[in-house]
């Protein structure tokens, strides 16, 4: 499926993403050959689908999200069974990323892209980042590293977890938009 057509089957549903930016990280997870997706934050599972049509044909896809909100829940299912009905290989872990037994869940699982949009504040994302990111095999990608006026921009956040050197010297792409995309190569 083309993005467009991935982006329109999910934009009447809320989906927090700048298009361009999601567009561009599509395209790279695209043309890198990915087979494999985990997504820390999915809410309503807007940019687990569109991110799961660049992937290679009956890939895998894992969502871990806290389901804060009963309807961003129910929307998230719907995504992951729709991602099913395609031949997708998707699962829906529900829980906070942070907790040792949903970490846990994924038992010794790697995914080529690993796409970090759960918990804002520093010392969250960089756990995720350090639980997570170590799961992947070809991409990191971080969201939120450019959105300087953002609420959870009062307190040291991604966008400071971005600035790290020992992420800055990995940058493959830092995609600038209304919030931001941060894509580290690993490997």
């Amino acid at each position: 499926m083309k993005f467009d057509e991935a982006w329109e089957r999910v934009a009447s549903r809320a989906i927090l993403q700048d298009r361009d930016e999601l567009r561009f990280l599509f395209q790279l997870v695209r043309g890198a050959g990915c087979g494999s997706l985990l997504e820390i934050g999915s809410k309503c599972g807007g940019s687990l689908f569109v991110l799961a049509q660049a992937l290679l044909p009956g890939s895998r896809v894992v969502s871990i999200d806290k389901h804060v909100n009963p309807k961003d829940a129910t929307q998230l299912a719907g995504a992951v069974r729709h991602l099913k009905q395609r031949g997708f290989s998707a699962k829906d872990i529900a829980g906070n990323s942070h907790d040792p037994t949903v970490f846990a869940q994924l038992g010794d699982e790697r995914f080529d892209l690993v796409f970090i949009d759960g918990d804002h504040n520093l010392e969250g994302a960089r756990q995720d980042l350090g639980w997570y990111g170590a799961r992947a095999n070809k991409l990191i990608a971080l969201h939120d590293v450019h959105n300087e006026g953002a609420k959870f921009r009062k307190l040291p956040s991604v966008y400071d977890l971005w600035r790290e050197p020992h992420l800055q010297s990995k940058v493959r792409c830092d995609i600038r938009g209304h919030y931001g995309i941060g894509v580290v190569g690993v490997g």
